[in-house]
């Protein structure tokens, strides 16, 4: 038997606990990494995902096999997050703390006719408040 219809059979046999693990540690690592968390829920997430991907591997017959999956499980996640930014340059979107808004995602301004009984009022003692425009749009 080849050494990937091993990793395969040790694939097949793993129950519960080695799978809750390695979601663990991965849902961790991008956790770890996100830039919207404070540094120590971040450090606190690296370290969850350090010690769920040791237990997946001890946890794993072999511990060898343990080590691959979770390192192609890492490398699948650096893969789409560069397929995903490179298609975020490739169409304009990579335009990070620009100050002025992109031109092509801008709806079109249709201004209603002032006599149009469609377009609602805006009644300061309603509590319904009517948006006109969009964060966007502010400068």
């Amino acid at each position: 038997m080849t050494d990937s219809g091993s990793l395969q059979d040790s694939l097949a046999a793993m129950g519960f606990t080695e799978l809750g693990l390695a979601l663990t540690a991965l849902c961790c690592y991008a956790l770890a990494f996100n830039g919207a968390l404070g540094v120590q829920l971040r450090l606190k997430a690296a370290g969850a995902a350090f010690l769920a991907a040791g237990a997946f591997a001890a946890f794993t017959d072999p511990w060898v096999y343990g080590v691959i999956l979770i390192a192609i499980g890492v490398a699948g996640m650096g893969l789409f997050v560069a397929i995903v930014w490179g298609l975020s340059a490739a169409f304009g979107l990579a335009r990070r703390g620009a100050g002025v808004p992109i031109p092509e995602l801008m709806p079109e301004e249709q201004a209603a006719p002032a006599s149009d009984p469609a377009a609602p009022a805006h009644d300061p003692a309603s509590p319904v408040r009517v948006v006109s425009g969009s964060p966007l749009h502010s400068s």
